[in-house]
């Protein structure tokens, strides 16, 4: 019974989801185009092998669509209603700027009867409007490489890459592809980058236009750290020989107020 009410709920939310099927070809930027998409696309997955059956149509006795094995461009094909049960339902809402995405039949429907797409669009266009008023301050040589160390130090890649985009992004989030300043920030980081593959410590990977750390690069983090303590005690003995004077001040004046008093 529990199975049926199920596969009920699967199916009419997958129902509701065709009736603003998604086009073959999404757009995936320029905002204008972000902001004519509100439709849906439907895929239920198979966990173990990843195989994934995309909707197409509801039918009585189950669904149609195209099945997509590892590797393959998919297969027509019809899922009967005893096999639904057993894969995972994905449902991706491309509403506007966003791809929100419902994993049950439930939360699908929930969604819809509470406009949550609508406020999530709504919500994420007033953040992109707080955070177009920021002024974004540049970072230094120093500070972009030792962010590169650390992303290569953290990455599971054999070779990690990176690009200005990507440290735009680590730095500011997501938010940072819809400043109006983005343009003028990745010119100055690509010139930046440029700059650090001109000293050895950066690496042009030109053919996948991007960034990587070369070995001369802890050699130059280690001097900029070294110069750093350096100053720092310099700093700490100016003014160690600061208070130093201000004490040999007091302590002549104090001598000379006692002989002045003293002699009367």
């Amino acid at each position: 019974m529990l199975s049926r009410i199920r596969i009920f709920l699967v199916k009419f939310a997958i129902s509701v989801a065709l009736k603003r099927k998604a086009p073959k070809q999404i757009p995936l930027s320029g905002i204008e185009r972000l902001r004519e998409r509100n439709y849906y696309s439907v895929v239920l997955r198979e966990e173990r092998t990843q195989a994934r059956f995309r909707v197409e149509s509801v039918k009585k006795q189950g669904l149609e669509g195209y099945w997509f094995e590892f590797g393959s461009h998919g297969q027509e094909a019809s899922l009967p209603n005893q096999n639904i049960k057993r894969l995972h339902l994905e449902i991706k809402h491309y509403a506007y700027e966003l791809e929100i995405t419902h994993r049950t039949g439930i939360d699908f429907l929930m969604a819809c009867l509470t406009f949550k797409p609508q406020r999530e669009v709504l919500w994420y266009r007033f953040k992109v409007w707080v955070f177009s008023k920021k002024k974004l301050p540049r970072e230094d040589r120093m500070e972009v490489l030792a962010w590169a160390y650390e992303w290569t130090l953290h990455s599971e890649d054999r070779k990690p890459a990176f690009t200005p985009q990507s440290f735009l992004i680590h730095k500011h989030g997501d938010l940072i592809m819809r400043h109006p300043e983005k343009d003028r920030l990745m010119k100055y980081y690509r010139i930046l980058f440029e700059s650090l593959v001109a000293s050895g410590d950066f690496e042009d990977i030109k053919s996948l236009w991007s960034f990587a750390l070369l070995p001369n690069a802890l050699a130059t983090l280690d001097k900029y750290e070294e110069d750093d303590r350096r100053h720092a005690d310099n700093l700490r003995q100016q003014k160690i020989l600061g208070w130093l004077t201000f004490a040999l001040v007091l302590i002549g004046v104090g001598q000379i107020l006692a002989s002045f008093f003293g002699s009367e």
